[in-house]
């Protein structure tokens, strides 16, 4: 169901890569960072990407409107457009952390776009290229082949990576209101991380240029994933579309990372006694972890009229199942010390003798939602939605021999007015609630310690919006103003996000953005 983005309520960004391509830009966080209103800082893990001062990057990215979790750098190697929504979308998309959604097209075949080759090369050693190949073997027929790689270096002494991404699709029409889209996507980055410590904890003098990464460091986002997409049109109102889609998501790494440096006096920065003077001492790290999902949609989407008030109207049914199998090892100090000014490491990193996380998470989920376009007349129209999710929960850690599972359900509601005085002004205003049963960074977790206090209750958030959506210079030039009041409740939190980065715990207060 595609509306027309001033009848939608809601404050939505798009981004063409066709630009961002031709500077050789393939960092989700980048491209979107310019967006007013979405903020992305580095994060080795995954994207850092926060929409409206929610974190986005592992529950709230999507690809051709699935979700696409897991803890990996989302690349956008196959990827033409990019769309914003900001504020909860729970309607639509199930549960969220309710500052918005991002959600990439990627290149599909078709029927239209030409066969491209794309070269690229930039300073440090960057260079790349995409062969995309769209071929229509007859009319009810068309092939695509897109293969993209890139590698590039930093600035910085010793950091690199690498990203190789193979997607092949083909698209079936037989003219009588029958598709079928089926594609599959495997994307492979390696990289060597930076993870030393901020540049202000250094000694004067150290070189930005400086990196402190082991030579053998590492850490392997691999990402498949096998979709299909069968529409039927019943008339020339309405439609059946049926969405089925694997995903396999796994993140392997083992590098050192933080790092302290003891002054000449003995002291650290933050004032403990040390005895590695003038050395840096740093931890490491080592994880092997993956995130399976099965996502089955359906979808019915009309058009009718009730008198003289028109209807676009959706109903929807969606089940999915997540998995998620994280296996985490971190050292509270690695034995060999570091030169700040002239770093070199002598030995090679022991492999860890300790988990100090195994544990099986799972997820099962069913939503049955509707949306309704209610067109009163030209200039007056109404965004109604409601959805209901019911989910089951469950996690078994396997070190401690530990158990715990729940299940709930949720409701969230969307309404918004709108107001179309003139074909190119739209006034808007709306209020949306959004819901998170599994945890503050979107991943499905929950501590198995029986101790640990929480609800299960979901977070959620609710959200009013108003504003203004133009079209100016015959729709050479389009504008957004917007204010929203947006509430989080039943937070979400990690007692120890350092040594224990997958203990959530809940308090039930209240916060304001």
């Amino acid at each position: 169901m595609s509306f027309d983005i001033k009848d939608i309520p809601q404050t939505i960004n798009s981004v063409n890569l066709e630009q961002e391509k031709m500077y050789g830009q393939n960092d989700l966080n980048v491209i979107v960072n310019k967006i007013p209103g979405v903020d992305a800082t580095y994060d080795m893990r995954d994207e850092g990407i926060k929409i409206r001062g929610f974190s986005a990057s592992s529950g709230d990215i999507y690809r051709d409107g699935v979700r696409a979790s897991g803890q990996v750098r989302q690349s956008t190697a196959n990827i033409e457009r990019i769309e914003i929504l900001k504020g909860p979308a729970s309607v639509l998309y199930g549960r969220g952390l309710g500052g918005g959604i991002i959600n990439m097209i990627s290149k599909q075949a078709n029927f239209d776009s030409p066969t491209t080759i794309n070269l690229r090369g930039g300073s440090w050693d960057k260079y790349g290229g995409m062969l995309d190949i769209n071929q229509v073997l007859y009319d009810k027929l068309a092939l695509r082949m897109t293969i993209d790689h890139q590698s590039d270096r930093s600035f910085r002494k010793g950091i690199k990576q690498r990203d190789t991404m193979v997607s092949p699709s083909i698209l079936y029409d037989n003219l009588e209101g029958f598709n079928w889209l089926v594609q599959y996507t495997h994307d492979n980055l390696w990289r060597r991380p930076d993870r030393a410590p901020a540049y202000y904890d250094l000694p004067k003098g150290v070189s930005l240029k400086t990196a402190y990464a082991h030579p053998d460091d590492y850490v392997k986002d691999n990402f498949k994933s096998l979709r299909s997409v069968m529409g039927f049109e019943i008339n020339y109102d309405w439609s059946i579309k049926l969405t089925n889609l694997y995903r396999k998501a796994a993140q392997n790494f083992d590098h050192i990372y933080g790092g302290n440096y003891c002054d000449l006096k003995g002291k650290l920065s933050n004032g403990k006694t040390c005895n590695y003077q003038g050395k840096l001492q740093f931890r490491r790290a080592w994880q092997e972890t993956a995130n399976i999902t099965y996502s089955n949609t359906i979808d019915l989407m009309g058009k009718f009229n009730t008198g003289s008030i028109a209807h676009d109207m959706l109903v929807g049914i969606e089940y999915n199942i997540e998995k998620r199998q994280p296996r985490l090892a971190l050292t509270s100090a690695y034995p060999e010390l570091v030169d700040p000014f002239h770093p070199h490491w002598n030995t090679k990193k022991p492999h860890y003798n300790k988990l100090n996380t195994k544990t099986n998470h799972k997820a099962i989920s069913q939503g049955l939602y509707w949306q309704d376009l209610i067109s009163f007349t030209k200039q007056w129209k109404m965004l109604t939605g409601l959805r209901y999710d019911n989910y089951e929960f469950e996690s078994n850690d396997q070190i401690k021999h530990q158990h715990r599972s729940y299940d709930g359900h949720s409701l969230s509601p969307r309404i918004g007015l709108i107001w179309q005085p003139i074909e190119s002004q739209s006034f808007y205003t709306s209020y949306s609630k959004n819901f998170s049963p599994y945890g503050d960074r979107g991943l499905i977790t929950l501590s198995t310690d029986s101790k640990t206090v929480y609800d299960n209750k979901p977070q959620y958030s609710r959200q009013y919006e108003v504003g203004i959506k133009s079209d100016w210079l015959n729709d050479k030039f389009s504008s957004q103003i917007a204010l929203y009041n947006l509430e989080l409740y039943n937070i979400r939190y990690q007692p120890d996000s350092v040594n224990d980065p997958y203990t959530e715990v809940v308090i039930s207060v209240k916060a304001l953005n």
